[in-house]
């Protein structure tokens, strides 16, 4: 029997973000997606254990449009719970739509086709809609490689062959 799956406080998805996660000395490499032509979309998973957590790294980019994309960032609990607490995308064909602000008549609750990065919200899922079901458009991020970078930068990679960026992210290395 499955047990339901417990929300995430902000605090908790907060916490999630904010630790440093190592990434394996050959991470671009391993995350270099390769072509599935039955979906029409190039994907890739990056895998990385802590303890009896997982943190998930998986994308996809649209063949025929390399505009369309998405990075994810799935945490897995030890009790084997997965949720979304991050998620950059490119520019897809449709509006987007945050619903639990239409839900509350709250304005600007939707906006046009653009660069926009999801993030998992405790409201979301106490409301029943996908956890990461909010997003904000961005410009931190112009193509997939930008995005793949920014992604890095706000998820709390360490990547232990990039020490500037060491510097810069985490104030020293680890």
């Amino acid at each position: 029997m499955e047990t339901k799956r417990p929300i995430l406080t902000d605090a908790d998805i907060a916490s999630l973000l904010a630790r440093h996660k190592t990434l394996p000395r050959d991470w671009r490499k391993r995350l270099h997606a390769r072509s599935k032509p039955t979906y029409g979309h190039i994907r890739n998973e990056l895998v990385i254990k802590d303890n009896k957590e997982i943190f998930s790294i998986k994308s996809r980019q649209n063949s025929n449009n390399p505009l369309d994309f998405s990075i994810v960032l799935m945490f897995t609990n030890g009790s084997n719970h997965r949720y979304i607490i991050l998620r950059c995308n490119g520019i897809h064909p449709s509006e987007h739509t945050n619903r639990w602000e239409k839900l509350k008549r709250l304005p600007n609750h939707t906006f046009s086709p653009c660069f926009h990065i999801h993030k998992a919200t405790q409201r979301y899922q106490e409301e029943g809609l996908r956890i990461e079901g909010y997003a904000e458009p961005t410009e931190n991020y112009s193509d997939f490689h930008t995005a793949l970078d920014h992604f890095m930068e706000i998820s709390g990679f360490y990547d232990p062959g990039d020490e500037d960026t060491n510097l810069r992210l985490f104030g020293s290395t680890i």
